[in-house]
């Protein structure tokens, strides 16, 4: 084990020590795996000891001490060729490098080898070139031994798992198996009004060579096609490698639509299965509930529960792979960024049922134009109808009160009088010369304050009980340009009625004329 920045004034060395020794514990470590060498070291300034406390000039009692405590391959003399490969690569001449560890036997450059398929196929091909890896370069070589760590070119469709072997003795080793992919996403060319403002790659061509480019050095990502000539699917392991497979290629200029992520489900003894994951989360106790409280929304089921008494719980959970979608950004809110979580690929399992979903949507601008802040600050006030109460912009019951929401946008609020409501208040306001109030609630007798306002405001506590129009007050005159301007539904309405009133006048009065 080695501690690194020993020479930090806030370190503290010991306490890592004791966690160390914890973790071994917790993970039922043997006492021969518990006596372990320990060195200090000072990456940046390049030195290590074995002293705790002291500091030393170079780095070489490290290095003395891997060579002494870590033990060279073991391999037998004689022995076929057996190269596991272990990772892949990608190189713009080469094309896939197959990353292997050398288990026995020798290879060489331009050697004939047994290609091992994991379907059990053996194929006969060359080691077109062969490198090692130098410090932070790969260098090309003729051979390599048993140990080592190369990168094989000449094997186009080569995955993980499979064994470069000897030609005339193939002894392939077991199959690493890689896991499947749990989300797949739709990925097309930018068909948005907006299309190549940002990048220059557009066409539908470059984006699939992406892609294909992709396959190359990354196992885990499928690619398939769809009905339409511009969007493929493309599946991966979870929405953090899609995140970074679009944020790489928006960075090298490519301009993209992307679909929402869905689960890729199979169909076993007539039944949708889906993928599940095993998740592991270290969470201190105080957070314990709000995380169980999560989980058990996204359809998790507890398998295990332990509290190491030192302030932290380990939980242990299979939740379903659609399940954890948008999950670890809720996660570190509740757990205000202290939370540890890990998750890996357990299966598929029936199909657990709806997870509810997202409650709010998003708006999208579909053209150029001007956005002013009053635009959008009602914009963002916009909500889902929900069958409660108190959501601006949304229409829930009929009549005056209808339109009351919708012009003044807010309903009651507790602890508020009855008479309190946006019509009268506001021209109250207006009557005394003050400042504009604040829109606080729609009166549930809407109706009659209208008729109440075209007069005397101070008169509506007497004409709550009224049905017919409040006609007379002092106010009338001083306020009649304010209701026009405040109420245009109200004006417009006595225009009509004093047009109808003169005209069936005027016909009375000719009419009575002529007889």
């Amino acid at each position: 084990m080695v501690v690194n920045k020993v020479d930090r004034p806030d370190a503290r060395v010991a306490e890592v020590l004791d966690e160390v020794y914890e973790l071994f514990m917790d993970l039922e470590a043997k006492d021969h795996q518990l006596d372990f060498p320990i060195a200090y070291s000072s990456g940046r300034d390049g030195w290590a000891t074995l002293e705790q406390g002291g500091t030393g000039s170079d780095l070489t009692p490290l290095r003395d001490l891997i060579l002494e405590h870590v033990p060279a391959p073991t391999y037998t003399e004689g022995h076929p060729l057996q190269a596991w490969v272990t990772n892949l690569d990608a190189n713009a001449y080469l094309g896939r490098l197959a990353l292997c560890r050398v288990m026995e036997g020798t290879i060489t450059k331009g050697q004939q080898v047994a290609w091992c398929k994991a379907d059990g196929t053996i194929t006969k091909t060359k080691v077109a070139e062969l490198f090692l890896t130098e410090q932070l370069t790969r260098v090309p070589v003729d051979s390599a031994g048993p140990g080592d760590l190369v990168a094989v070119a000449g094997f186009p469709e080569i995955t993980i798992g499979e064994t470069l072997a000897d030609i005339d003795d193939p002894r392939p080793l077991p199959v690493i198996s890689v896991d499947e992919p749990a989300l797949s996403m739709l990925i097309g060319i930018n068909t948005s009004p907006l299309a190549g403002r940002e990048g220059t790659k557009l066409t539908a061509r470059q984006v699939k060579s992406r892609l294909d480019a992709e396959l190359v050095g990354n196992v885990s990502i499928r690619v398939k096609p769809t009905e339409r000539p511009d969007a493929w699917e493309v599946q991966a392991r979870g929405e953090l490698q899609l995140a970074i497979l679009i944020e790489t290629m928006r960075r090298e200029g490519f301009e993209l639509t992307v679909g929402k992520p869905v689960v890729v489900t199979k169909e076993i003894d007539g039944k949708v299965h889906e993928p599940v994951e095993r998740v592991t989360i270290d969470v201190p106790e105080e957070y314990l509930g709000a995380v169980t409280q999560l989980l058990a929304t996204r359809r998790g089921a507890m398998r295990n529960m332990t509290n190491h008494g030192m302030g932290w719980v380990r939980l242990d959970y299979v939740v379903p792979a659609r399940g954890l979608i948008g999950f670890r950004t809720e996660f570190l809110t509740e757990t205000r960024g202290t939370g540890v979580l890990s998750h890996v690929f357990e299966g598929y399992e029936p199909w657990a049922g709806e997870i509810k979903a997202r409650s709010t949507g998003v708006i999208v601008a579909d053209r150029l134009g001007v956005a002013v802040p009053f635009a959008m600050m009602n914009l963002q006030e916009r909500k889902p109808h929900d069958g409660g109460t108190g959501h601006r912009g949304v229409l829930r019951h009929g009549g005056g009160r209808e339109r009351a929401i919708r012009r003044h946008g807010r309903q009651h609020l507790p602890g508020e009088k009855a008479d309190q409501h946006p019509v009268c208040v506001r021209r109250r306001s207006h009557q005394a010369g003050a400042a504009h109030r604040p829109v606080t609630r729609a009166c549930p007798r809407v109706h009659q304050c209208r008729r109440v306002c075209r007069g005397d405001p101070s008169q509506h506590q007497a004409a709550q009980g009224r049905t017919r129009p409040h006609r007379a007050g002092p106010g009338r005159q001083a306020l009649s340009q304010r209701c026009r301007r405040l109420n245009p539904r109200a004006t417009a309405r006595r225009h009509r009625l004093t047009v109808r009133l003169t005209v069936r006048l005027t016909v009375r009065l000719t009419n009575g004329a002529t007889a």
